[in-house]
């Protein structure tokens, strides 16, 4: 199940990409509000789309203890998660010992 989410988003980016790319296109030779409608909805999406994956990155590379960067926002989000599904969070800096990885800051 979990492989076939990625999957699915990971086409779902490449499909908004080419809407980006399509936009972009009509856009110089027409320039109608629809064209730029394709445009900034394929740019919003592929950019959602790309950050949802980069999240799933970040955690996967967390869990193997090769994290080479913390992320903020990422640990923002993944702590709202938490809550939300009734997790227990107590504190979203405990996860990662920095001495131990040399993780930057």
């Amino acid at each position: 199940m979990q492989k076939t989410i990625k999957w699915s988003v990971f086409i779902a980016s490449v499909i908004t990409l080419s809407w980006f790319f399509a936009g972009w296109r009509q856009v110089n030779e027409s320039g109608q509000i629809g064209d730029w409608a394709i445009l900034v909805g394929g740019t919003l999406s592929t950019i959602l789309l790309i950050g949802v994956q980069g999240y799933w990155i970040y955690f996967e590379e967390k869990a193997k203890g090769r994290l080479m960067k913390r992320v903020e926002l990422f640990e923002k989000i993944k702590a709202r998660l938490d809550v939300g599904n009734g997790k227990q969070v107590i504190s979203p800096n405990t996860a990662v010992n920095v001495e131990d990885r040399g993780v930057k800051e």
